[in-house]
């Protein structure tokens, strides 16, 4: 299982998204090994972690987040990587981050 936990902000650069385009929220995945840890190991970035509030230029609006993830794997040594991505007129933020993996025996 791994947690992850931050303060984040998804703020809107200068300028707006394209016209038609509602995509106004900041996402993040975790992946163990070269495997999603999720609900569905296809989703990919699959959990939208916070939502635009405020533009930059603006004083940054922090809040508190977390996901939690599990995925089942065979015995041996993993790098497990937290990921976040942002349409590229978003910006996204992540400060006072912690990471938690725990191990359980079958």
């Amino acid at each position: 299982m791994v947690e992850f936990a931050s303060s984040s902000s998804c703020r809107r650069k200068d300028g707006a998204p394209p016209s038609g385009v509602p995509e106004t929220y900041c996402l993040l995945r975790i992946n163990v090994g070269q495997r999603y840890a999720g609900p569905s190991a296809a989703a990919g970035y699959d959990f939208v972690f916070d939502s635009q509030t405020g533009t930059f230029g603006e004083t940054a609006e922090y809040e508190g987040h977390a996901i939690e993830r599990s995925i089942t794997l065979t015995e041996g040594t993993y790098n497990v990587r937290v990921q976040f991505w942002a349409h590229n007129w978003l910006g996204f933020d992540l400060i006072g981050w912690h990471l938690t993996v725990k191990v359980f025996d079958k």
